[in-house]
């Protein structure tokens, strides 16, 4: 996925959510499901792909345009395309109806010794070229994908399905992109069926706004901003040990963004390709390859990425976990002469179940946190160019072992720097904040700062409310003098909060630090002198 691959991206993932809660295999299906974005990302890829070089805007809508329109479809899908029946194009009013026949390439794939099946519906859309240049684009449905594979277990059966689906934007051949529109669902459904798991995913409604813009001659600044209204997943694990996890969230979110995408010289990449399907032709042109690689550098100036979910839950055999609000956040320069990347995760108003945890654990485990990562300094565009400047695709290893040194070379040299932007993790009982940064090529060095701070709620037990303490009631010198020899019983020290007009009773341990005062003021009534009998009468 274009906003980074691994449950990083975009969603409170399945997969991620699985191998927490359940510690089961990986989703099969994650290639479609990890976000809903991945599906609508793929949607544009595909729709830039069909459009990426249309006939010119003026022609009219007729049969020689279908067929012109089709042969430039063929640059980037294959002229296999046209002759194998995958791509149709032919006019529909005043629009062209472009069809690609997902079910014959998908059999063109699976061997009958793979033991699989793939079932998938047509990609179908309209486009209607713009006096402006430009081209209509809508849409009215989603492929629908059914997987079947039988294993030593059994049949595993994977289906997946966009309900009432819509598309309607503008695209430019010129930025190869959406330069505006939106879509939306009435929600997405994906299920798995195996021996060891039954999955079942539903996403509320769904829309999302796209945004492109044409950045110098060559390049384009692209936006996608995703949402939906809810998330419900039920995990089923069988065997020996059968357990059900159900996640629920409310509103999710994503936003993508890419600075000057070299949108057109990657589709000349993926033209490359569709003139050379197999090995042999890649390799007596790799040149060419070549050239349309070092074209495309470096990919982009910068991407930035962004998901959250808001009222999590996880319910659980030991009951249900919550968190308010939880989001990550990604972003990295293109193959650039000083390279960055950074992550960020936040999560507030986190809950374990009663019982869940030992109590102890209740004031320490962390409710909120905010944390950053930023890693800058290598020069990915002098390790990209020695990466194609010398491969040999005819060779087993493409690389030599001069080029691999290289390429390492370049690895460990220069400056590369990790900066720790403000961070911090809150328990109910205190507050860490760090912040830093440092360097660990040529030398490891640099300087962090560490802050603990008692929270304000557990300083002010009784909910914010204006508190003062006293001794505790009853805590008299007698008792004071017995407790020393009591061996073997864990001493609590006393102390009475007054909110307000009320008395709160508390109970500290003498390790705990917010007890200084009142171990202070025990150890000094611990060495007076005995009292006498007639004082402890």
């Amino acid at each position: 996925m274009m906003m980074g691959e691994t449950c990083q991206s975009a969603r409170l993932s399945s997969c991620r959510t699985r191998t927490a809660v359940t510690g089961s295999r990986p989703d099969p299906t994650r290639f479609m499901t990890e976000t809903p974005m991945r599906a609508t990302l793929l949607r544009v890829l595909l729709l830039s792909t069909a459009l990426a070089a249309g006939p010119a805007a003026a022609q009219g809508v007729d049969a020689k345009g279908a067929t012109d329109l089709a042969q430039s479809l063929a640059t980037y899908l294959g002229q296999s395309s046209l002759e194998r029946g995958v791509l149709r194009v032919e006019p529909a009013g005043d629009a062209y109806r472009v069809t690609l026949d997902l079910q014959k390439l998908a059999n063109g794939v699976v061997k009958p010794e793979d033991k699989a099946s793939v079932t998938i519906s047509p990609i179908v859309f309209t486009t209607t070229p713009k006096s402006d240049g430009t081209w209509a684009v809508k849409a009215d449905s989603y492929p629908k994908v059914s997987l079947r594979h039988t294993g030593e277990k059994g049949e595993d059966a994977i289906d997946f399905s966009v309900e009432g689906y819509s598309l309607d934007g503008i695209y430019d051949p010129k930025i190869k992109a959406l330069v505006s529109g939106a879509d939306k669902s009435s929600g997405i459904k994906l299920t798995s069926r195996s021996a060891d798991e039954d999955i079942d995913v539903a996403y509320g409604a769904t829309s999302t706004t796209y945004s492109g813009a044409a950045k110098g001659s060559d390049a384009a600044d692209i936006g996608l901003n995703f949402k939906s209204a809810s998330l419900l997943e039920t995990i089923t694990m069988k065997g020996d040990t059968p357990m059900t996890a159900v996640v629920k969230t409310g509103e999710i979110t994503a936003d993508f963004a890419v600075s000057e995408a070299r949108s057109p010289a990657l589709l000349e990449i993926l033209a490359f390709f569709a003139a050379n399907p197999d090995k042999p032709k890649i390799v007596a042109n790799q040149e060419d390859l070549r050239k349309r690689l070092l074209a495309a550098l470096p990919l982009w100036a910068s991407n930035a990425a962004s998901v959250a979910a808001k009222d999590i839950s996880v319910e659980t055999p030991l009951g249900t976990f919550k968190t308010a609000s939880f989001a990550q956040t990604m972003g990295s320069s293109g193959m650039a002469k000083d390279g960055h990347y950074d992550v960020g995760i936040a999560m507030s108003g986190f809950e374990a179940p009663t019982g869940a945890l030992p109590g102890w654990m209740k004031t320490v485990l962390p409710t909120d946190l905010d944390l950053k990562i930023a890693v800058s300094g290598l020069d990915l565009d002098a390790i990209a160019h020695a990466a194609i400047e010398e491969f040999d695709l005819s060779k087993d290893d493409p690389w030599s072992e001069g080029t691999k040194g290289k390429i390492a070379g370049l690895l460990s040299t220069g400056t590369l720097k990790i900066t720790l932007p403000p961070s911090k993790v809150a328990s109910p009982s205190l507050t860490l904040s760090i912040e830093g940064n440092g360097t660990v090529m040529p030398e490891m060095k640099g300087t962090a700062t560490l802050t603990a701070d008692p929270r304000q709620d557990a300083r002010r037990p009784c909910g914010g409310a204006r508190c003062r303490s006293e001794p505790a009631a009853g805590a008299d010198d007698a008792r004071r003098r017995q407790e020393p020899r009591q061996a073997g019983r864990r001493r609590q020290v006393g102390v009475d909060v007054r909110c307000g007009g009320r008395r709160v009773r508390l109970r500290q341990r003498p390790d705990d630090p917010a007890a200084d005062q009142v171990k202070t003021r025990r150890r000094a009534a611990q060495a007076r002198p005995p009292a006498t009998s007639e004082r402890a009468g």
